[in-house]
């Protein structure tokens, strides 16, 4: 939203466990939590919590920033006065377990 000659706008959106790892949420993929970060020109310029219900960045102002989920680099945006407010959809690797295999002698 412009105020005067102050630009900025909104970034929402949501995590969700990509199962399939396709960036895409579809059935079956929940909303989880995770840490969204927004970096401009390699500076970090606002960090959030998301939780199941999503998360909010308010009074953005306007210019090019990298989305960070964990510290790791998700996605580039464009934050303007004329757009709707951003909504994200963040997909998040399902952690992995690996369990050691153990052979039993006959």
């Amino acid at each position: 939203r412009a105020e005067g000659n102050l630009c900025q706008n909104y970034v929402t959106g949501v995590v969700f466990l990509d199962y399939n790892e396709n960036g895409v949420q579809e059935p079956g993929e929940p909303y989880t939590s995770g840490t969204v970060g927004l970096e401009q020109d390699g500076q970090l310029y606002a960090e959030k919590e998301a939780d199941e219900y999503g998360f909010v960045f308010e009074n953005v102002p306007c210019g090019v920033y990298q989305v960070l989920l964990d510290g790791l680099p998700v996605t580039e945006v464009v934050v303007d006065a004329v757009s709707p407010p951003l909504a994200l959809a963040l997909p998040k690797k399902p952690a992995r377990i690996f369990l050691p295999y153990v052979s039993r002698a006959p």
